[in-house]
């Protein structure tokens, strides 16, 4: 009696940065459903968050990743399930879906993982103190700016009728 060992794959999937939460639950239930209906079994669908990407997709620079984790018993429906889920992120949700991989994993091998830290997760700096700096440095309120520039020309009208009337002083005496 030969026992079978389940078929385990993942995939990652990157999409948009404004996607929205009824958006992923319905790719999740597309997913199961189309996981269910070739007899596999659907694991997890968790997502990791948004992230800056290396370089831009579609105009983007940055996306939100989704793992999702989903086994077969068989390996005949393999090659036609990843076929379906390719056409499923390229044709059914091309809106959404910017990239998509699949990886087959380790049957024997525990289902967790360390989840990179995405840009919600980490913590961000409050401007308190930084907008206090900045005013000295160029970033001024417009109101201030101008003012400050009204000085500045008075100041070089000054500096010119200074020294028109210092030439004018030293061409008289000659």
């Amino acid at each position: 009696m030969e026992i079978a060992t389940k078929l385990r794959y993942e995939a990652l999937i990157l999409a948009v940065p404004e996607i929205t939460h009824d958006e992923s639950a319905t790719i999740e239930s597309h997913l199961k459903e189309l996981i269910a209906n070739n007899n596999g079994d659907f694991i997890s669908f968790d997502r990791w968050g948004k992230y800056r990407l290396a370089y831009e997709i579609r105009k983007n620079a940055y996306g939100v990743y989704y793992l999702a984790r989903f086994e077969f018993n068989s390996e005949k429906v393999i090659a036609q399930v990843l076929e379906e889920l390719r056409k499923f992120f390229a044709v059914k949700y091309n809106e959404l879906v910017m990239r998509h991989m699949f990886t087959r994993l380790d049957a024997t091998a525990s289902l967790e993982y360390k989840k990179p830290e995405s840009l919600e997760d980490t913590p961000r700096r409050e401007n308190n103190g930084f907008s206090r700096n900045r005013s000295r440095f160029g970033s001024q309120s417009h109101n201030e700016s101008t003012e400050d520039n009204d000085l500045l020309e008075e100041s070089l009208e000054f500096d010119d009728n200074s020294e028109d009337e210092d030439s004018h002083e030293t061409n008289s005496r000659n």
